[in-house]
């Protein structure tokens, strides 16, 4: 008996540089990041002069996580043309990933000589001046992005985290409204409206802003998810925090904060001990370094059995020392990694 055979069609690869970057684009697109590549180096081959190839496999190579490729790929860009903006920005980007500082302030400034009207420039220059830590040079830049493209959604968001942090409540406020008025379905900006009502303990509306996000972003909401949660515990919605919580995160650099949730909760539901034990737990996780674990007191404490009020003390007293940590950790920015092009 004669074995089946299945017909297979062959997919001829285009013959245009052209049509092989557009084909490789469309399978980027998919999650076929290798084919893709396969495709522009080919592409590269057949023209090493080509800067869309060059700026298409640079942009792959930074997806496959290969910086040190990327970059590589990008300077081919600018040998070819040297007043190439996108190029600068996107190899400051993997710079700034890298947290080699002066790297990505060389290609900001190179960018900014060539085009110092580019929001984009600015809103990179800002992500920058945050890293340094320096308010003042990223409010300068996030505004000046602001004058340049009033609809950039990222820099209001970013420009709203630092006003945040400086405590200019308000401010950050106005910011966050009128991103949400810009743009009704832009997830970042009602995540960041979130976790600004809770710092502020207005709960319902922190609640309102967070249901919002995760509605926007179903499949990946962890971090709107985690305030939700927060959000109900603190508003006395104790069953419900409990049910979204329970559905877990599956990611590792949310344990922290995942433990100190599930403290809230058992400290609303008068488990004492319980919330004790996830309130150490998040801190020993969130702690930088040993020294910090040994400074603080709170860690080595433990009442002794059956003394409620001691251990209910504690769990308080813990309580305060996470919440002063997730206040000071969601300072930091979280602006998306792959901004778009101008």
């Amino acid at each position: 008996m004669a074995t089946f055979q299945p017909k297979m069609t062959r997919v001829e690869a285009p013959s245009s540089i052209q049509g092989r970057v557009k084909t490789a684009r469309d399978l980027a697109k998919q999650g076929k990041i290798e084919e893709a590549v396969s495709l522009v180096e080919e592409a590269v081959k057949m023209d090493p002069n080509s800067k869309i190839a060059h700026m298409v496999l640079g942009s792959l190579k930074a997806r496959q996580l290969l910086p040190d490729e990327a970059i590589r790929e990008f300077r081919e860009v600018l040998r070819i043309d040297p007043l190439n903006v996108q190029a600068y920005l996107r190899m400051a980007r993997i710079h700034l990933k890298k947290k080699e500082h002066n790297r990505c302030q060389e290609c900001v400034e190179s960018a900014l000589r060539i085009d110092e009207k580019s929001p984009t420039v600015h809103f990179t220059a800002g992500r920058l001046a945050v890293a340094q830590k320096d308010a003042e040079s990223a409010k300068l830049h996030l505004n000046q992005a602001l004058v340049y493209n009033p609809r950039m959604i990222n820099a209001r968001v970013q420009l709203a985290t630092v006003l945040r942090a400086e405590g200019h409540y308000p401010e950050a406020l106005a910011q966050l409204n009128a991103g949400v008025r810009i743009e009704p379905d832009n997830y970042s900006v009602h995540e960041a409206l979130g976790w600004l009502h809770l710092i502020r303990k207005e709960f319902g509306s922190a609640r309102e802003a967070f249901e919002k996000a995760v509605s926007l972003r179903p499949e990946n909401e962890f971090a709107a998810r985690m305030g939700l949660v927060e959000a109900l515990i603190e508003d006395g919605e104790i069953d419900r925090a409990e049910s979204v919580l329970r559905m877990g995160s599956g990611k590792t650099e949310g344990r922290a904060g995942v433990h100190k949730l599930w403290g809230d909760l058992y400290l609303r539901r008068g488990l004492y001990p319980e919330a004790v034990e996830e309130f150490k737990a998040a801190r020993m996780i969130a702690a930088t370094n040993d020294e910090e674990i040994e400074s603080d007191p709170t860690l080595t404490v433990e009442p002794p059995e059956g003394d409620i009020a001691a251990w209910k003390k504690l769990a308080a007293d813990l309580k305060v020392v996470t919440d002063a940590y997730r206040d000071k950790s969601r300072l930091r920015l979280a602006a998306s990694e792959d901004e778009a092009d101008e």
